[in-house]
């Protein structure tokens, strides 16, 4: 006859602590599995206790996660489920289960999930107490208890229920931050953070000159040129063969500056050398420096008249100046030609009337403008423009004077000798005077000869008649 009455020993098998569903089990510590094995050891019949214990070990295993595959409680448990825990006795020979446990080992819960479980198969762990198991009503024999799911093998198998989502305990994350972790914005912040690219490294260039290779300078006059380079890493700027008043100086930028005051005009070459780790580069850099035109020929330009003829135009200067004149200064059949070269030339044959022409002329360059005012004169041979034929009055003093025409003023002598009565004077203009000295001799008469002279052409010779009457 079957005893309905209820046997406490069953209460292991309350639902309370069985999983909801076959294939997922309920998540405890491991004194409380220990508690459950031993309590139905000491209280099931022998062959009751060979079904229960391994359930109840199936039972009290840790939950298994979403993603695992669901336990059969039925099947051969596996090593890990069925191994004693630290502190248990082992198992004596020939039992069908693991050995009773002494006096219950403290050791730390497995840890907890960091979030709410989520899904079907994930429950929340039961409460447990100080490693104590409540009782609840329980069946004995082969019925099934309620709340049970029958395994494949006819055997019942419990499924505990789960506590209200709300008695689940979170348990906080105890795991290191990893290296995506440190590097992601903090959820919810709306920050995006972009990975840094790496930075390219910089090739090394061989040093290159940037700057002009002239440099233009005054003379007397405070000035200065910049020479530029580029290359990686910045070079250093060296020069050689320096004019006097100049020097170079290097900035340590990849420039330098030429300066100072040149002593000189006129040009000049200077070696520049920049220099780096990545090699080396040479410039020749040419120097001018300027000067204002200066005239250095004469202001006067000689012509003879009716005769070709030139007159050259110098200066000094740099750079060489441009020589220009007013054409309507220059005396008819005479031009000016420029050279080019800081020289210029004043040529032809003048047909104008003899005489002195002022001309204009303009030297012109980058340093500045000199004028010079040039006289041109064209000349003519000399000649006699008074009478030869004198008279004086007797008893009497008298002059006479004589003219003559050229360019320049003709110089006139007397070749021979005059009578004591005679005199001439050349006032050295071109002109002269015949005079007595004293009265003149009544009756007396002389025979002279007169020459013009100017150096243009042959002299000019006049024989002048003299009587007293």
């Amino acid at each position: 006859m079957r005893d309905d009455s209820p046997n406490p020993a069953l209460g292991i098998l309350h639902s309370s602590h069985l999983a909801p569903q076959r294939g997922v089990v309920a998540e405890s510590c491991p004194m409380v599995r220990t508690s459950v094995v031993a309590s139905a050891r000491r209280l099931l019949p022998r062959a009751l206790a060979a079904v229960v214990v391994p359930v109840a070990w199936v039972i009290a295993l840790p939950a298994a996660p979403a993603s695992a595959a669901p336990l059969d409680p039925v099947a051969d448990p596996p090593a890990s489920a069925t191994a004693a825990p630290v502190g248990a006795p082992s198992p004596p020979e020939g039992s069908d289960g693991p050995a009773v446990p002494g006096p219950p080992v403290a050791t730390a819960a497995p840890p907890a999930p960091s979030g709410p479980a989520s899904g079907p198969d994930s429950q929340a762990p039961d409460a447990v107490g100080s490693g104590t198991v409540g009782s609840a009503a329980a069946s004995e024999g082969t019925e099934q208890s309620p709340g049970s799911t029958p395994s494949d093998s006819g055997s019942p198998t419990a499924a505990p229920t789960s506590p209200p989502a709300s008695q689940a305990p979170v348990a906080p994350s105890s795991a290191a931050p990893t290296a995506t972790d440190v590097d992601r914005p903090p959820a919810g912040s709306g920050a995006s953070q972009a990975p840094t690219p790496p930075v390219a490294a910089v090739p090394d260039q061989p040093p290159v000159f940037t700057s002009a290779r002239r440099a233009v300078l005054a003379e007397g006059q405070p000035g200065s040129f910049t020479v530029r380079t580029t290359g990686s890493p910045v070079p250093a700027i060296q020069a050689t063969d320096v004019p006097l008043g100049l020097s170079l100086v290097d900035h340590g930028d990849g420039t330098a500056t030429l300066a100072g005051t040149p002593a000189f005009d006129g040009h000049g070459v200077i070696s520049l050398t920049a220099t780096s780790a990545a090699g080396t580069a040479t410039q020749r850099l040419a120097i001018e420096a300027r000067s204002i035109p200066t005239f250095t020929s004469g202001d006067t330009a000689l012509f003879e008249q009716g005769a070709p003829g030139s007159f050259d135009i110098t200066t000094t200067g740099v750079p060489a100046p441009r020589i220009t004149a007013d054409e309507g200064d220059l005396p008819a059949g005479l031009r000016l030609v420029d050279n080019g070269d800081g020289t210029a030339t004043i040529l032809g044959t003048p047909t104008a009337a003899a005489g002195t022409f002022s001309v204009d002329v303009t030297a012109t360059s980058a340093a500045g403008t000199t004028d010079l005012m040039l006289s041109v004169v064209v000349q003519n041979p000399p000649g006699f423009t008074s009478t030869s034929n004198v008279r004086f009055a007797a008893g009497a003093g008298g002059t006479f004077t004589v003219t003559t025409s050229g360019v320049p003023k003709p110089t006139i002598v007397v070749d021979g000798e005059l009578p004591g009565w005679l005199a001439f004077d050349d006032f050295g203009d071109g002109t002269g005077t015949l005079r007595t000295v004293g009265p003149a001799p009544a009756g007396a008469t002389a025979v002279l000869e007169l020459r013009a002279m100017n150096a243009i052409g042959a002299d000019a010779v006049q024989t002048v008649r003299v009587s007293v009457g």
